[in-house]
């Protein structure tokens, strides 16, 4: 038997510690397609930002310590204005940046705004009211600080919610009116109260939970304050009488308000979401190349320490930042788009978010491919340094749940170098040829005696790693220049020859990897070893390999559709202005472009919501469901009390029973307006703001409740405060009360737009707007329904502030109470509810083996066994994420929720979700296989049909254990030996039956390898938070006595 590399010879192992270069490759310069033999070094991430040594600290290291006895006075007043001077220059620079823009925008809109209340013209033109702050209010709701695009989208949903609100106040007074003449007003009054008061806002409540949009919850909000006015405070509904005037007033507090936030919004430092979109793309892109870059200089190392580093962290973090921002850029830019015409760029530009998605993944799928490798390695040459002489094995997975593994996986060394593999050097461009002695030994394992894992690798990387580095560089320098030209963000700044480098360049590559593969076996056949376990790590380090430039290759054909995209795009927008479309203005046309169905909801994730609004308290739809019962085949067996329960079973959705509680709610609390007794101690107490605030405070957990609800409870605190300090300090009069008020907005408007605290800083304007403009209103006799608060003299401020912080607090503390007490919705068991169903999903993927879709493409497709379905997995958990922030804020006697354990489930299940993601793209990519890959998988459907249904068990055990909470057997099935079958059968067929099947015809059982490893390695981590959460079974807990 040959030796073993732990006894490997002293020439073998200083070869294996010795640096080499890499050999000179071609390189397609992708704006001249020209070919340039060079040697390519890969930048470093974030190499040109790195500090340089400034001559400032010398100096100080080097002063003379007598120099300190010189400190004087006038040396610390020196200081002094030094800081001074950073601490202007910081607030110029913020007042300059984006956020310190929009906050002056929004304080401008708010300024103008209070003019409603405050310019005697305008106010006279309202009509006599104390309500006129609204139009300040809906400066704040739909503030200025948004592009054009955002602005039009705003309008549209103000006016969506006056109409809705006019349709409620319109009809009540007519049900009263006609129950009045009927002498049954009590009638009346019960059928309001209930269908239009409790019924009408529990459609808003539900309309605003089923959209999950800022905008839509703004503008709900600005129907529930329209419409309360008229139930409770106008008197009309009271009287059976029919009033306009209210409604009228509330119409052009509305059209005051939208139209200040739009003049200030176009003419003050306008901002165009189609130049945002350019920019960001082009940002996007930028980062993509960094990525690339920094992953394939760790693959070509051999170390991970530049993907573990902060840099890279913080370029995957801001990568992600840039994706979620472009898609709110392309929902903003639609608008626009459609307003000018131009429905065909819309289209394209969500093709090309679309494309940045994928490229993305493919980003994704290269860094866990690197990481499989190192995994890979690592554990290999552990268990070859254990290995006595004469005896060989099989190196332990990544996967097993030993503690040789644990030891691994909790103390990673950052590089290779101590389990005996060599880190590639780059030198720079410029620097000399390959050394004599590379080109000498270009087999790392020549004076080896034996193969082990870790010298196919090298090997592989010696082959290939100049052809790799050659078509990273030139992918990088493709997507450096793309979207836009630095001149003009409109210019699309593509390049003839991009294609034919592309295409060049990619070809040179496969060359390159299909003889780095020949190489590769045939190096592994030297050596005759008769080990089932030893031939399973070969192929598995073969496998990664494979998969790694495969997932390369895949990257280039993405940016090959993404140059096809882009020369769509630049052809649409040299159509003539005389082309412009408006067909989704054509209502008739069932192909038109509906502005109420996002395009981008065709991308592989959901809207991104934004944090302005509070937590995502979203359910998914089909954790509203209750009771599903398997359906009888035959009808007549049914009892007429199931049929009758199926009827009436729609009732029992999640969605359904919170509008109904949110309309219960707001009918018990508007009650004591319609009692004569209590009406007057209602409108002492403005309750109608109290209403208002129930409206805004209640959602759909208990959770999102306990959150926004303690934000509003300090925003109502503070803006009474502000206000006091408003009114005593300007004396009631109207300029200074103005100018303070500004002030006051921007620092409202910072915790809005910098700190995207939107109810905290909303519910701050709203205090302040019901206590200081409100007094003021008072001042000038604006109304004479309000003796109580002392109008024409001198308004009691603080008997104004009172009332409306505690009608404020009411209806927070009313809202925590419904939501608590009335089929209350728990965020924890929502979540808990919803991981099990997706585990059962994943589940049933892999019951039915995902290559046999390939095998049988004739069988009819299941929705829940079909891994092409995988995008419908990622939303999902992008759902259960906002669940996760909800439930962290709801408080049970047995304590704390774990959020860090669940957080670290969702991650490991969002990385097995990458995996399927990796799948899915060869599977696409192969719906018509070759008969090569048909011969693969027919000769190892077995195997594969054994670890298929090896993962759908543990995710079955998975998904009771959360559903039950109880805990996990300590028994398991380790898909380990199944998964060594497969690999061991695979070597099998290409050394037996293979010899007319080509490399690439591999592609699909690589993918599948890979991904049967990741998924084992990320269920172990799952089922170890488990069983710290849960335990593991013990009969002492289940006695049965």
């Amino acid at each position: 038997m040959p030796p073993t590399p732990a006894v490997a010879t002293e020439n073998g192992d200083s070869l294996r510690h010795k640096s080499r270069k890499f050999e000179n490759a071609t390189l397609i310069i992708p704006r001249t397609g020209e070919r340039v033999r060079r040697q390519i070094t890969l930048p470093e991430l974030g190499h040109q930002d790195e500090p340089q040594s400034v001559h400032t600290s010398d100096t100080t290291e080097h002063t003379p310590l007598w120099a300190e006895r010189k400190w004087t006075r006038w040396n610390r007043v020196n200081s002094s204005i030094r800081r001074s001077q950073q601490l202007w220059r910081k607030a110029v620079d913020f007042s300059n940046s984006k956020h310190g823009r929009g906050i002056f925008k929004c304080s401008l809109a708010y300024l103008l705004g209070t003019c409603g209340t405050f310019v005697p013209f305008l106010s006279d033109w309202l009509g006599r009211s104390d309500g006129k702050h609204i139009v300040a209010t809906v400066t704040v709701y739909f503030h200025a600080s948004r592009t054009a695009g955002s602005m039009v989208e705003a309008t549209i949903c103000a006016f969506v919610a006056f109409l809705y609100a006019a349709f409620l106040s319109f009809s009540s007074m007519g049900v009263s009116i006609l129950f009045g003449k009927w002498d049954m007003l009590v009638t009346g009054h019960i059928i309001v109260l209930v269908f239009f008061l409790g019924g009408g806002l529990g459609f808003v409540a539900w309309i605003k939970q089923r959209l999950g949009n800022p905008l839509v919850n703004v503008a709900c909000s600005l129907t529930a304050l329209a419409s309360i006015t008229v139930f409770v405070k106008e008197g009309s509904i009271q009287a059976a009488k029919f009033s306009e005037d209210k409604v009228v007033q509330v119409l052009k507090m509305v059209i005051l308000g939208i139209a200040c936030a739009t003049l200030i919004n176009l003419t003050v430092f306008p901002e165009s979401a189609r130049k945002k979109l350019n920019t960001d793309l082009s940002k996007t892109t930028g980062g993509l190349g960094d990525l690339l870059n920094a992953i394939t200089r760790a693959f070509l190392n051999g170390s991970e320490a530049e993907m573990q580093s902060s840099l890279f962290a913080t370029a995957i973090k801001e990568h992600k930042e840039c994706l979620k921002v472009l898609k709110g850029d392309l929902s903003e830019s639609k608008w626009e788009h459609f307003t000018l015409g131009h429905e065909k760029q819309h289209e394209i530009e969500t093709e090309l978010v679309k494309c940045l998605q994928k490229l993305s993944q493919c980003i994704g799928g290269l860094r866990s491919a690197a990481l499989v490798q190192f995994d890979l390695i690592r554990t290999t040459k552990m268990k070859d340094s254990m290995i006595l002489p004469g005896k060989l094995t099989r190196a332990p997975s990544f996967i097993m749940q030993n503690s040789l593994t644990e030891g691994v996986l909790t103390a990673e060394p950052e590089d290779f170098s101590a389990l005996g593999l060599r880190i590639i050097n780059e030198e720079p461009e410029d620097s000399a040829a390959t050394s004599p002695a590379a080109k000498k030994s270009p087999n790392p394992s020549a004076s080896r005696h034996t193969l082990a894992p870790a010298d196919m690798f090298e090997n592989f990387i010696f082959e290939l790693g100049p052809s790799m580095k050659s078509l990273t560089r030139t992918l990088t320098l493709i997507l450096e220049e793309l979207p836009f030209d630095t001149l003009s963000s409109n210019k699309i700044a593509i390049n003839e020859n991009f294609h034919s480098s592309l295409h060049q360049a990619v070809e040179l590559f496969k060359t390159a990897r299909r003889e780095a593969l020949t190489a590769l076996y045939k190096n592994k056949d030297m050596y005759k070893t008769q080990s089932l376990e030893r031939l399973a790590d070969y192929e598995e380090i073969a496998a990664s390999c494979g998969h790694f430039s495969y997932a390369l290759i895949d990257l280039a054909d993405e940016i090959g559709n993404y140059l096809e995209l882009l020369e769509d795009l630049k052809t649409e927008r040299e159509v003539p202005i005389a082309t412009r479309t408006f067909n989704w203005l054509k209502f008739w046309r069932t192909d038109r472009i509906k502005l109420t169905k996002d395009p981008e909801n065709r991308l592989m994730n959901t809207t991104e919501r934004s944090d302005e609004d509070g937590p995502n308290d979203n359910v998914p739809s089909v954790l509203q469901r209750r009771d599903t019962f398997v359906k009888l085949e035959n009808t007549s067996r049914r009892p007429w009390t199931y049929r009758a329960f199926r009827m009436v079973q729609f009732l029992r959705r999640d969605d359904i029973r919170f509008a109904a509680k949110v309309g219960i709610g707001a009918a018990l609390l508007a009650t004591p307006a319609f009692i004569a007794e209590t009406r007057p101690t209602f409108a002492h107490l403005r309750l109608e703001w109290g209403l208002v605030s129930y409206m805004v405070v209640c959602s759909m957990t208990i959770g999102a409740v306990n959150t926004t609800g303690l934000e509003r409870f300090f925003g109502t605190f503070i803006g009474a405060a502000l206000a006091v300090f408003a009114w005593l300090v300007s004396h009631a009069h109207a300029i200074p009360l103005a100018f303070i008020g500004w002030v006051i907005s921007l620092f409202c408007f910072y915790i809005i737009v910098a700190m995207k605290k939107g109810p905290m800083g909303r519910f701050i304007f709203l205090t302040y707007n019901l206590s200081a403009l409100y007094a003021y209103s008072l001042s000038v006799k604006d109304d004479d329904d309000d003796e109580d608060e002392m109008i024409g003299v001198d308004p009691e401020i603080w008997e104004i502030v009172l009332h409306r912080v505690v009608s404020v607090l009411i209806g927070c503390v009313w809202a925590i109470i419904v939501t608590r007490v009335i089929w209350p919705i728990s965020a924890r068991k929502k979540l808990k509810e919803g991981m099990a169903m997706l585990f059962l999903r994943m589940g049933l993927v892999w019951k039915r083996d995902p290559l046999a879709l390939l095998m049988h493409p004739d069988r009819p497709r299941s929705k829940y066994m079909d891994i092409r379905e995988e995008s419908h997995l990622q939303t999902f958990l992008t759902s259960l994420d906002g669940l996760r922030s909800s439930a962290k804020s709801e408080f049970e006697l047995k304590g704390p929720f774990p959020a860090k354990s669940y957080g670290l489930i969702l991650e490991r299940t969002q990385r097995m979700l990458d995996n399927f993601h990796s799948m899915n793209v060869v599977i696409m990519r192969n719906l018509r296989i070759t008969q090569g890959e048909m011969d693969v998988l027919q000769y190892t459907q077995n195997e594969r049909a054994a670890l298929s249904a090896r993962i759908s068990h543990l995710f079955s055990v998975l998904a009771s254990t959360l559903r039950m909470e109880y805990p996990l057997n300590d028994v398991l099935p380790n898909i380990e030996h199944s998964r060594d079958r497969l690999l061991a059968k695979v070597f099998e067929f290409r050394r037996s039956d293979g010899a007319d099947v080509g490399d690439v015809d591999y592609e699909l059982i690589y993918a599948y390898v890979l991904a049967t490893g990741q998924l084992a390695k990320d269920i172990t981590v799952i089922i170890r938070e488990l069983e710290m959460l849960y335990g593991t079974l013990n009969e002492d807990d289940f006695r049965l006595e």
